[in-house]
Protein backbone atom coordinates (compact mmCIF):
# COMPACT_ATOMS: atom_id res chain seq x y z
CA UNK A 1 0.00 0.00 0.00
CA UNK A 2 3.00 2.27 0.75
CA UNK A 3 4.86 1.62 -2.26
CA UNK A 4 1.18 2.29 -4.31
CA UNK A 5 0.61 5.60 -2.60
CA UNK A 6 4.36 6.56 -3.19
CA UNK A 7 4.16 6.44 -6.83
CA UNK A 8 0.37 7.92 -7.36
CA UNK A 9 2.00 11.07 -4.76
CA UNK A 10 5.19 11.00 -7.66
CA UNK A 11 2.81 10.94 -10.39
CA UNK A 12 0.23 13.55 -9.15
CA UNK A 13 3.47 16.00 -8.21
CA UNK A 14 4.97 15.77 -11.69
CA UNK A 15 1.53 16.78 -13.07
CA UNK A 16 1.20 19.39 -10.62
CA UNK A 17 4.46 20.62 -10.04
CA UNK A 18 4.94 22.22 -13.31
CA UNK A 19 1.32 24.31 -13.94
CA UNK A 20 1.34 25.40 -10.21
CA UNK A 21 5.00 26.60 -9.84
CA UNK A 22 5.15 28.27 -13.40
CA UNK A 23 7.79 28.64 -15.52
CA UNK A 24 11.38 28.44 -14.64
CA UNK A 25 15.08 27.24 -15.29
CA UNK A 26 15.72 24.43 -13.40
CA UNK A 27 19.51 24.50 -14.49
CA UNK A 28 19.01 28.13 -13.50
CA UNK A 29 21.49 29.39 -10.00
CA UNK A 30 18.25 29.43 -7.91
CA UNK A 31 17.72 26.26 -6.41
CA UNK A 32 14.52 24.25 -8.10
CA UNK A 33 10.93 24.61 -6.24
CA UNK A 34 9.71 20.98 -5.70
CA UNK A 35 9.46 17.77 -3.77
CA UNK A 36 12.29 15.49 -3.93
CA UNK A 37 11.31 11.39 -3.54
CA UNK A 38 13.24 11.12 -0.85
CA UNK A 39 10.89 13.92 0.67
CA UNK A 40 7.72 12.67 -0.49
CA UNK A 41 8.59 8.65 0.63
CA UNK A 42 8.93 10.84 3.92
CA UNK A 43 5.51 12.26 3.61
CA UNK A 44 4.14 8.84 2.49
CA UNK A 45 5.47 7.11 5.55
CA UNK A 46 4.27 9.79 7.70
CA UNK A 47 1.00 9.09 7.23
CA UNK A 48 0.81 5.44 8.57
CA UNK A 49 -2.06 6.48 11.18
CA UNK A 50 -4.61 7.21 8.41
CA UNK A 51 -7.10 4.69 7.71
CA UNK A 52 -9.71 6.47 5.28
CA UNK A 53 -8.63 6.36 1.89
CA UNK A 54 -7.45 9.56 0.44
CA UNK A 55 -9.18 10.58 -2.21
CA UNK A 56 -7.47 13.87 -2.83
CA UNK A 57 -3.93 15.57 -2.85
CA UNK A 58 -3.20 19.76 -3.15
CA UNK A 59 0.16 20.94 -3.02
CA UNK A 60 -0.04 24.25 -2.29
CA UNK A 61 2.47 27.53 -1.88
CA UNK A 62 3.69 29.17 1.40
CA UNK A 63 5.11 32.33 1.42
CA UNK A 64 8.93 32.31 2.50
CA UNK A 65 8.90 28.59 2.18
CA UNK A 66 8.76 27.76 -1.72
CA UNK A 67 6.26 24.74 -3.55
CA UNK A 68 4.87 23.16 -2.33
CA UNK A 69 5.10 24.46 1.46
CA UNK A 70 2.00 22.89 2.21
CA UNK A 71 0.24 19.81 1.30
CA UNK A 72 -3.40 19.20 1.58
CA UNK A 73 -5.53 15.51 1.79
CA UNK A 74 -9.04 14.90 1.53
CA UNK A 75 -10.08 11.78 2.96
CA UNK A 76 -13.44 10.04 2.42
CA UNK A 77 -14.73 7.56 5.60
CA UNK A 78 -17.94 5.83 5.16
CA UNK A 79 -18.42 6.54 8.92
CA UNK A 80 -17.50 9.91 9.73
CA UNK A 81 -17.63 11.34 6.00
CA UNK A 82 -15.57 13.76 4.62
CA UNK A 83 -12.13 15.09 6.16
CA UNK A 84 -9.18 17.49 5.39
CA UNK A 85 -5.57 17.46 6.49
CA UNK A 86 -3.04 20.09 6.40
CA UNK A 87 0.85 19.79 6.40
CA UNK A 88 2.92 22.11 6.28
CA UNK A 89 6.93 22.08 5.25
CA UNK A 90 9.13 22.83 8.42
CA UNK A 91 13.01 24.18 8.52
CA UNK A 92 14.01 20.68 8.23
CA UNK A 93 11.99 19.96 4.60
CA UNK A 94 10.08 17.32 6.32
CA UNK A 95 6.14 18.09 6.51
CA UNK A 96 4.44 18.43 10.02
CA UNK A 97 0.21 17.77 10.28
CA UNK A 98 -0.55 22.00 11.44
CA UNK A 99 -4.46 20.98 11.07
CA UNK A 100 -7.26 18.36 10.66
CA UNK A 101 -10.87 19.36 10.41
CA UNK A 102 -13.28 17.35 12.59
CA UNK A 103 -15.79 15.48 11.45
CA UNK A 104 -17.65 18.23 8.57
CA UNK A 105 -21.21 18.98 9.07
CA UNK A 106 -23.74 17.56 6.65
CA UNK A 107 -23.85 20.37 4.79
CA UNK A 108 -20.73 19.10 3.15
CA UNK A 109 -21.77 15.94 2.38
CA UNK A 110 -22.78 15.69 -1.32
CA UNK A 111 -19.06 16.47 -2.35
CA UNK A 112 -16.38 15.18 -4.29
CA UNK A 113 -12.58 15.01 -4.60
CA UNK A 114 -11.99 17.46 -6.96
CA UNK A 115 -13.94 19.78 -4.64
CA UNK A 116 -10.82 20.04 -2.67
CA UNK A 117 -8.70 22.75 -4.60
CA UNK A 118 -6.47 25.86 -3.89
CA UNK A 119 -6.99 29.86 -4.61
CA UNK A 120 -4.99 32.56 -4.44
CA UNK A 121 -6.44 35.27 -2.10
CA UNK A 122 -4.52 38.74 -1.41
CA UNK A 123 -1.41 36.75 -2.50
CA UNK A 124 -2.43 33.98 -0.83
CA UNK A 125 -2.95 30.20 -1.52
CA UNK A 126 -5.64 29.08 0.37
CA UNK A 127 -7.34 25.64 0.22
CA UNK A 128 -10.64 25.37 -0.26
CA UNK A 129 -13.28 22.44 -0.03
CA UNK A 130 -17.05 22.52 -0.49
CA UNK A 131 -20.12 20.80 -0.47
CA UNK A 132 -24.52 20.50 -0.10
CA UNK A 133 -26.52 18.42 2.18
CA UNK A 134 -27.88 15.54 0.60
CA UNK A 135 -30.70 15.93 -1.30
CA UNK A 136 -30.94 20.11 -1.01
CA UNK A 137 -28.71 20.85 -3.10
CA UNK A 138 -27.52 23.87 -4.06
CA UNK A 139 -30.02 25.71 -1.29
CA UNK A 140 -28.23 24.07 1.77
CA UNK A 141 -24.41 24.85 1.13
CA UNK A 142 -21.01 24.61 2.97
CA UNK A 143 -17.71 25.94 2.17
CA UNK A 144 -14.46 25.99 4.33
CA UNK A 145 -11.38 27.57 3.67
CA UNK A 146 -8.08 26.85 5.09
CA UNK A 147 -5.67 30.22 5.36
CA UNK A 148 -1.66 29.05 6.07
CA UNK A 149 -0.73 32.37 7.36
CA UNK A 150 -3.47 32.20 9.73
CA UNK A 151 -2.90 28.39 10.51
CA UNK A 152 -6.99 28.03 11.03
CA UNK A 153 -9.82 27.28 8.96
CA UNK A 154 -13.15 29.42 8.45
CA UNK A 155 -16.55 28.24 7.03
CA UNK A 156 -20.02 29.55 6.19
CA UNK A 157 -22.86 27.46 5.87
CA UNK A 158 -26.30 28.58 3.59
CA UNK A 159 -29.56 26.49 5.56
CA UNK A 160 -32.71 25.82 4.63
CA UNK A 161 -34.43 28.82 5.58
CA UNK A 162 -31.69 31.15 3.87
CA UNK A 163 -29.61 32.28 6.76
CA UNK A 164 -25.98 31.71 6.82
CA UNK A 165 -23.74 30.85 9.74
CA UNK A 166 -20.22 31.64 9.90
CA UNK A 167 -17.53 30.05 11.74
CA UNK A 168 -16.41 31.36 15.34
CA UNK A 169 -13.92 34.85 14.54
CA UNK A 170 -14.95 34.91 11.16
CA UNK A 171 -16.55 38.66 12.67
CA UNK A 172 -13.32 40.06 13.66
CA UNK A 173 -12.25 42.93 11.57
CA UNK A 174 -9.07 41.44 10.45
CA UNK A 175 -10.78 38.05 9.13
CA UNK A 176 -13.56 40.43 7.25
CA UNK A 177 -11.28 39.58 4.02
CA UNK A 178 -12.04 35.99 4.10
CA UNK A 179 -15.91 36.70 5.66
CA UNK A 180 -16.55 38.46 2.07
CA UNK A 181 -14.86 35.89 0.06
CA UNK A 182 -17.05 33.27 1.76
CA UNK A 183 -20.07 35.99 1.14
CA UNK A 184 -18.92 35.98 -2.17
CA UNK A 185 -18.67 31.99 -2.93
CA UNK A 186 -21.99 31.65 -1.31
CA UNK A 187 -23.49 34.34 -3.54
CA UNK A 188 -22.27 32.40 -6.60
CA UNK A 189 -23.35 29.17 -5.73
CA UNK A 190 -26.95 29.91 -5.10
CA UNK A 191 -27.31 32.46 -8.20
CA UNK A 192 -28.34 29.76 -10.71
CA UNK A 193 -31.09 28.57 -8.24
CA UNK A 194 -32.41 31.94 -7.16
Amino acid sequence: MRKFLFFCLSILLVFLAGPCSGYANARSESKPEGLRAQELSRFSNSLSDIEAPIVAIRFFRIHGVGFPGGIALLLADEKTGWQIRVYTRMADQDFRLVWQSKELHEAFATSSYDRLRTYILRDEEIVVFDGCAAHSCPDVYAILMYVPSKGAAFWARRTHNKTVIYSPGLELPENSVYKDWLDRQIAEHIKPSQ
